[in-house]
C-alpha cells in the first residue's frame, strides 16, 4: 500500500495545508470536502482542536 507524504514538503507533502485543514483531516477525515484519510488511518474525532493543533505544530 502506498502512503501519503505527511511531511511539510510543499510539493509532495502537506506543507500547503493550513492548521484548520490539518485539524479537519485528523479529526474528521475531510479536507475541503474531499476525503483526506484512507485505511488504515482513521479519523480521531475525540481529539480537541487544541490537541490536534498541537500535533500540527
Amino acid at each position: 500500500m502506498l502512503t501519503s507524504n505527511i511531511t511539510p514538503d510543499k510539493e509532495t507533502g502537506i506543507g500547503n495545508w493550513t492548521k484548520d485543514d490539518f485539524i479537519n483531516a485528523l479529526k474528521y477525515g475531510q479536507k475541503k470536502g474531499e476525503k483526506a484519510l484512507t485505511y488504515p488511518m482513521l479519523p480521531y474525532p475525540q481529539l480537541t482542536d487544541a490537541e490536534a493543533g498541537a500535533i500540527y505544530e
